[in-house]
């Protein structure tokens, strides 16, 4: 397997994946079949979940423009989460969670010069720390302008 058939996938992507109403929900499934029939190695990390999980959680309450304080519980979602979990569950092998694999502190470290070096906001320094950790050239993002100020990387929309 090749370097450049390693990838990150960022949240928005897994959003529009998981979120049936979302406006590029047949683009990126359409994306996702392709990836795994290219047997690329998908990576993603427990922050891509968290934004994930949170986002899908609140679409439907941004949809009826309700205050915060009118959502309700995150509890009431958990039966969301568990197919998101199941969902990815299924995936072959390719398919990969990821935390910092070397070092926390390095990774951490990485990501506070990202902010510094590149004018990052902190998650997206935190998904480039991760990216460097495994050294990953490529991100799967909606968030191209963020992304493509940092030399080596690749950013594939969707």
């Amino acid at each position: 397997m090749t370097r450049q058939n390693r990838i990150y996938l960022d949240s928005n992507f897994l959003i529009a994946y998981f979120a049936d109403k979302h406006a590029d929900n047949d683009c990126s499934r359409k994306l996702f079949l392709d990836l795994l029939k290219s047997n690329s190695l998908l990576y993603i990390s427990t922050l891509t979940l968290d934004e994930t999980w949170y986002k899908i959680w609140e679409i439907p309450f941004r949809e009826k423009k309700l205050k915060k304080g009118k959502w309700s519980s995150i509890k009431s979602f958990y039966p969301t989460i568990q197919v998101i979990i199941d969902e990815l569950k299924k995936l072959p092998e390719t398919f990969k969670l990821i935390q910092f694999e070397n070092s926390l502190e390095m990774g951490i470290e990485n990501a506070a010069k990202n902010i510094g070096c590149y004018g990052l906001e902190p998650r997206d320094a935190i998904h480039l720390a991760y990216m460097q950790d495994l050294h990953l050239n490529t991100i799967i993002s909606k968030d191209k302008k963020d992304f493509q100020k940092v030399p080596g990387i690749q950013v594939v929309s969707f």
